[in-house]
């Protein structure tokens, strides 16, 4: 009964709002929540190392939608060749490893966000960041989807980049890498690497791309 009165007395107020916020994710715990991810969460807050942003259920924008998967390096470099992007020979390198694998064709959806916009409020690790995108309920990135991603954004601004979060895969000399997006201020449309290490901190404006689930 104390309850019922809490909740009909601040109806309309921000009391009101959060309480009512409260209850809805309490009423998914231990079905499209997980208990111990929520009070997780809730704990980073608490300690001031996570925006409360976040717990609007990692909800992200679809920022492009593409068919991956099903074809092979090679097939994957002529299309871009014909395309006119250009590949640097790190991203050749890693699509020539075992690890590099171009998955099975699908319609995926990817996201688009800032570091800070996972809900980090100071640099966080590469570790940090690919859980977090997971904790969020996305998907990493698989290994074929940066090249069927390069040859999707025909139109990417110039200036603009992102890197794909993935599992990274280890070149020729060692180093963990991920795809790295990017147009040149001169207008040529790159398929680069970039060197992540599980340890290695983000700045909160970086911007990575994921698989939305939605």
């Amino acid at each position: 009964e104390v309850v019922m009165t809490l909740s009909l007395s601040v109806e309309d107020d921000r009391l009101g709002a959060y309480y009512r916020k409260t209850m809805a994710i309490a009423d998914r715990l231990g079905k499209s929540l997980e208990f111990d991810k929520v009070m997780d969460a809730l704990q980073r807050i608490h300690d001031g190392q996570l925006d409360p942003i976040v717990l609007r259920a990692g909800e992200f924008p679809v920022y492009l939608e593409t068919e991956v998967g099903g074809k092979s390096k090679d097939q994957l470099l002529a299309e871009l060749k014909a395309g006119g992007y250009d590949v640097s020979d790190w991203a050749k390198d890693i699509m020539s490893k075992p690890a590099w694998k171009p998955g099975k064709k699908q319609t995926v959806k990817f996201a688009r966000a800032k570091i800070s916009e996972l809900g980090f409020t100071k640099n966080p690790t590469t570790r940090e960041v690919w859980a977090r995108i997971q904790e969020l309920g996305h998907n990493l990135c698989e290994p074929g989807d940066g090249p069927a991603i390069r040859l999707a954004l025909k139109d990417q601004p110039r200036g603009d980049y992102f890197w794909t979060a993935m599992e990274q895969i280890a070149g020729s000399h060692g180093g963990p890498r991920v795809f790295y997006v990017k147009r040149s201020g001169d207008g040529k449309r790159w398929l680069h690497t970039y060197w992540v290490g599980p340890g290695d901190e983000w700045s909160l404006v970086s911007e990575v791309v994921f698989r939305l689930c939605k």
